[in-house]
């Protein structure tokens, strides 16, 4: 008996050596070497895109085969250039077949801070001891987060819309206050007054109680801001005894709102220019691969997947108060920048114009302020060059003007 690795097609012969002389016998046995495939891998519903705002559980159910043994299988994240892979089950190389479940959580922490698409495999390796393991992937389930900014701008949007509408009460508030200090204003009596303004009262709140208890693209509103209108509701909710009672305490309540959307407005700007900066480091790293022209297709794609992330990123931003205003135009010129480079293919001066907004973006600070003790446009001079926000008039203009 003779044992030897086949690892390639051959012809089997034996032969007898007397002395110098070496017989073969004259029919052979031809030997086919069939190649170790790698496991074949499938996924339940996949390929598919999934929203992440819409996911409450993400169900894996996969089955395995090979045609020699299983190894491993693997749960495997990939978002742009990171990876995160885990191990569901080691074995011992005997079975051939496996089936299997995972349930993956939105609230995941790949898939929480990931700001492009996540793809979602299941991967096997098989017990290839001759040529070396060999993976096996499965097709890919697609889950795709909300866009950086989209939430913060849509409940910024939101809460200018209820300031909008205590607005609005506030003017026809005035404008009735002014007819009925005429010396031929009809005469009220205190009951339909009270029930006049009750119904102004609950038609101007009802976009902020909506506000405060919807969520936004995943995006809800902050436990303080909620307690703070939902407390400035309630103090508007109460009977006022005259009109100039009731006049102040829509004041009050609107000069609250407008610095709560001021205060929300800059703190989301801050926060999404921030995130944004991961955005255009990733787009920064994808032109510095596409500088290696072997590398090419892969830059392309990781750059098809972040450029439009940023470019909807930098349109929310532009949406969110005047310091997003600021830095989202920024961004966006920035982009400009960047799509010239590419479209010209200078990944080079693509890469630096990244780089650039990265560090502009990790830096939320209004444009025309300085380190140094500079003065923003239009504004005060603060500590560390910070504008200082005008203090709040005490009254409200009439509507008249």
């Amino acid at each position: 008996m003779a044992r030897w690795v086949l690892s390639r097609p051959v012809e089997l012969r034996v032969a007898a050596r007397f002395g110098s002389v070496l017989i073969t016998e004259a029919e052979a046995l031809s030997v086919r070497a069939v190649a170790d495939e790698a496991p074949e891998v499938e996924l339940d519903d996949a390929p598919r895109q999934v929203l992440l705002k819409d996911l409450q559980a993400l169900e894996l159910r996969y089955s395995v085969r090979d045609d020699h043994g299983i190894r491993e299988v693997a749960l495997v994240l990939r978002s742009g250039g990171r990876e995160d892979r885990r191990t569901l089950e080691r074995l011992d190389g005997e079975a051939k077949e496996r089936t299997g479940a995972q349930a993956l959580s939105p609230r995941d922490a790949l898939l929480r801070h990931s700001f492009l698409p996540v793809e979602v495999t299941i991967e096997a390796r098989d017990n290839d001891g001759v040529s070396g393991a060999k993976w096996g992937t499965s097709p890919a389930i697609t889950v795709v987060p909300p866009g950086i900014g989209e939430g913060e701008a849509a409940r910024y949007a939101a809460l200018k819309q209820a300031r909008a509408a205590l607005i609005s009460a506030y003017a026809q508030a005035q404008r009735e206050a002014d007819a009925a200090s005429k010396k031929d204003a009809p005469v009220v009596t205190p009951e339909a007054l009270r029930k006049a303004q009750t119904e102004q009262v609950k038609a101007a709140l009802e976009p902020l109680r909506h506000f405060v208890d919807a969520s936004y693209a995943g995006a809800a509103v902050p436990r303080p801001l909620k307690a703070f209108l939902t407390g400035q509701a309630r103090a508007l909710e109460r009977p006022a005894p005259t009109r100039e009672t009731y006049l102040r305490r829509l004041e009050d309540v609107l000069l609250a709102v407008d610095a709560a959307e001021r205060a929300t407005g800059n703190h989301d700007a801050e926060s999404v220019a921030k995130r944004l900066g991961d955005v255009a480091d990733e787009v920064a790293e994808g032109c510095k691969l596409g500088l290696d022209p072997e590398k090419r297709g892969a830059a392309s794609k990781r750059l098809s997947t972040a450029l439009p992330v940023l470019g909807k990123g930098a349109d929310a931003l532009f949406t969110l108060s005047e310091l997003g205003a600021d830095i989202g135009s920024v961004a966006q010129g920035e982009l400009r920048r960047i799509r010239r480079g590419l479209a010209a293919q200078s990944y080079l001066e693509a890469e630096l114009a990244a780089r650039h907004l990265a560090a502009r973006l990790r830096r939320p600070k209004p444009s025309f302020s300085s380190a140094g003790g500079g003065v923003e446009s239009g504004g005060q001079q603060g500590r560390h060059g910070a504008k200082q926000p005008a203090k709040p008039r005490r009254r409200i203009s009439s509507s008249k003007s």
